[in-house]
């Protein structure tokens, strides 16, 4: 009688060591999918340089892939790719923001998973992927000096912008329709240097509009601001 309870035991543990081996053989097991890139910020149908998201990875051997979307419930809201036979290789897909159904998704942040249907394995890809439809605002802190003198010996004046913007981007200011000065970095906040000058020369007497516009990494490009600045004749 005592003989069934021992076996159900001892089974039970074997089990959960032969699951337990399948698991750690399977961390060690290198992943089937290698150097995966991820669009990391899109601005879904908008024309701009990022109205779709790429996904792209390498496939160690062949296999058919299935290629979800999850969204930040873990919900499947779009398949990219079902069953697809691929080789070995490179493989890119291309999300366009919208569900199975056909609808643009709300701004936030998603994740693809790929199952591989030969080998039986599923793989989450480490980098989320933001969609972003909400385009940065600029404010023009201020810009100093607000007037300036026509330069001598081809010297010009320097006004200097301090701007906030709502969300980090990467401002740019426009000059007579043309890009005149553009920031390093994506910030929130920060300073630009606009010189006085055109065509290499120093700009005459006049009032001059500058105009500041920011595009943020998701590709969407804010309502420009304006600030005018006059140049007074040489004394």
């Amino acid at each position: 009688m005592r003989l069934a309870p021992t076996l159900l035991v001892l089974a039970l543990l074997a089990a959960s060591a032969a699951a337990f081996a399948v698991a750690e053989r399977l961390k060690l097991e290198a992943s089937p999918i290698l150097g995966p890139k991820v669009e990391r910020a899109f601005s879904p149908g908008c024309r701009c340089p990022h109205p779709g998201a790429d996904l792209q990875f390498r496939l160690a051997r062949r296999d058919r892939l299935t290629v979800t979307v999850l969204d930040a419930r873990g919900s499947t809201i779009r398949t990219l790719a079902d069953a697809l036979p691929r080789p070995r290789g490179r493989v890119l897909l291309r999300w366009d923001g919208k569900t199975d159904s056909g609808t643009v998704v709300p701004d936030g942040h998603y994740r693809y998973v790929v199952r591989l249907l030969r080998k039986a394995r599923t793989v989450k890809v480490p980098f989320a992927v933001t969609a972003d439809r909400t385009p940065p605002r600029v404010r023009i802190v201020s810009a100093l000096p607000r007037t300036l003198r026509a330069g001598t010996g081809g010297r010009a004046g320097r006004v200097k912008i301090r701007y906030r913007l709502s969300e980090r981007a990467r401002p740019v200011i426009f000059f007579r329709g043309r890009r005149v000065v553009r920031a390093r970095r994506r910030r929130p906040r920060g300073q630009l240097d606009w010189y006085a000058r055109s065509a290499g020369s120093a700009l005459g007497s006049g009032d001059y509009r500058l105009t500041i516009e920011a595009r943020d990494a998701a590709g969407n490009l804010s309502a420009p601001a304006t600030v005018t600045v006059r140049i007074r004749p040489r004394a």
